[in-house]
């Protein structure tokens, strides 16, 4: 028997499903510090620093996708440099050049792991 429900339909369980992780550690926490005595300010403080990375999740990923571009424009801003020093013809050289070493130890790697019996 074939089952025509489509992929879609998915969708808002697995939008439940990211929510329950909040609501299990939010109410056992709430139960807990409770049992402890806690008084009801200090726990709802408590309570919602428990949020807090649910509350930061999109300013968190902007903030790493920020260094993640960092990361690559510092080498091309070198990169850059280095081409306007030696010129096109002679920045390709040394990019061949330094590219050898990698190729050369890519080789060896290689060779090494078709060698090894174990891995058979």
């Amino acid at each position: 028997m074939k089952d025509n429900r489509s992929p879609w339909v998915w969708i808002p369980t697995l939008y439940f499903a990211e929510g329950l992780p909040y609501f299990i550690v939010n109410t056992i926490s709430v139960v807990m510090y409770k049992n402890l005595g806690m008084p009801n300010g200090r726990l709802a403080a408590l309570t919602s620093l428990l949020y807090l990375p649910w509350v930061i999740k999109t300013s968190h990923y902007s903030l790493c996708t920020a260094f993640m571009a960092l990361s690559m424009m510092i080498p091309g801003m070198f990169a850059g440099y280095l081409q306007e020093a030696l010129g096109y013809t002679g920045f390709f050289v040394l990019v061949m050049v330094c590219s050898i070493l990698s190729i050369g130890i890519t080789a060896l790697a290689a060779r090494k792991v078709e060698a090894h019996p174990s891995q058979v």
